[in-house]
């Protein structure tokens, strides 16, 4: 059995789109289809889940998000995911 790095991207497909996550990457929940950007949280994911399905997301950290890794991160499904931060540009490596 091959084990693939916690640090290797991860791929999902929702409703045809294929998502990539990686640690570190930021990330925005939506908790709801049509959710207003208000109801929208930022995060960083902490851990990519074995399934590939979803991640560990850190959303509160006091905006200490350097030292991010250092809180604890809430299970999050991909397909409650977007990369980037709402209200920021989607960098190509979507590095904090």
């Amino acid at each position: 059995m091959q084990r693939i790095s916690a640090n290797y991207p991860k791929q999902t497909t929702t409703m045809g789109i294929t998502k990539n996550f990686k640690n570190g990457d930021k990330v925005h929940y939506i908790p709801f289809e049509g959710a207003p950007e208000s109801q929208m949280e930022n995060g960083m994911v902490k851990r990519v889940h074995p399934t590939q399905q979803a991640a560990w997301v850190v959303y509160h950290c006091a905006d200490d998000w350097a030292n991010f890794m250092d809180y604890t991160g809430a299970l999050t499904d991909y397909t409650d995911l977007e990369a980037g931060w709402v209200g920021e540009e989607v960098r190509d490596d979507n590095q904090f």
